[in-house]
């Protein structure tokens, strides 16, 4: 079989589902509270404060949110409009979940009469704001991670043994990378694991269903552990409030 032929076979084997991907993209103005962004100052008029870390009391940075509107396809609860996420900028937080490196808070909020408050002053040895960047969102078809390759096919870890002896081991990564979850924010699509992968499983006993992903990487220049990313998942049968975050790296 040729490398071409057995890597169309390999694609053909895993499932693929259609996923946006965020492309964030830097602002070199600061841009409104009201529309989907990373960074700057975040659209808290239904909240009227600035959120703080619960364990140790900091003022929590915003990194990002996105209204209904632009992305309709992201879980909404049925008043909501806005999912915001913020994270714990204190190096020495005591964090004891597995929910994300740092302290996360991931709300929904519909609009409100609060002035939204201006972003805190951040201390310097504090993981710093990260950069305003507006959305530049594409379609895209993704397949899953190749570290779930091997409990969906053995025909799939065939295929890959035989690339890697034509290819060498590099090449044959190289391919792997080319087909696997891709590395990037996006909503759907599968989660782009580093390390393991699991499914959450909801108190009503459904699992949950992959709906997000947040990466490391410029030009936002958020850095989570080295490198890498925060999954989230959501019960489809419960709704969007059932949403829990989960993250590895490399």
């Amino acid at each position: 079989m040729s490398i071409t032929a057995c890597i169309a076979e390999i694609r053909g084997l895993l499932p693929r589902r259609r996923a946006i991907s965020m492309n964030p993209v830097r602002s070199r103005r600061d841009l409104s509270v009201a529309r989907s962004k990373m960074g700057g100052s975040p659209d808290l008029s239904g909240l009227g404060y600035w959120p703080h870390c619960e364990a140790c009391g900091s003022h929590m940075i915003f990194v990002m949110q996105i209204y209904r509107r632009d992305f309709p396809r992201f879980p909404f609860p049925p008043k909501a409009s806005l999912f915001s996420i913020f994270r714990c900028p204190y190096p020495d937080c005591p964090n004891t979940s597995d929910a994300a490196d740092r302290r996360l808070l991931m709300m929904y909020l519909a609009p409100g009469k609060w002035v939204s408050p201006y972003p805190p002053a951040v201390p310097s040895n504090y993981e710093q704001p990260i950069s305003q960047c507006v959305f530049r969102p594409s379609l895209f078809w993704d397949r899953p991670s190749s570290l779930n390759w091997r409990s969906m096919s053995p025909q799939i870890m065939s295929l890959f043994r035989r690339l890697s002896t034509q290819l060498g081991e590099n090449g044959a990564l190289r391919v792997k990378r080319s087909i696997t979850a891709r590395q990037t924010i996006k909503i759907g699509g599968f989660p782009s694991w580093q390390q393991h992968f699991l499914t959450p499983v909801c108190p009503c006993g459904k699992p949950k269903e992959f709906v997000f992903q947040l990466s490391s990487g410029q030009p936002h220049g958020l850095m989570i552990g080295d490198a890498g990313n925060i999954y989230f998942f959501v019960c489809k049968a419960c709704g969007p409030r059932t949403m829990e975050s989960c993250w590895d790296c490399g």
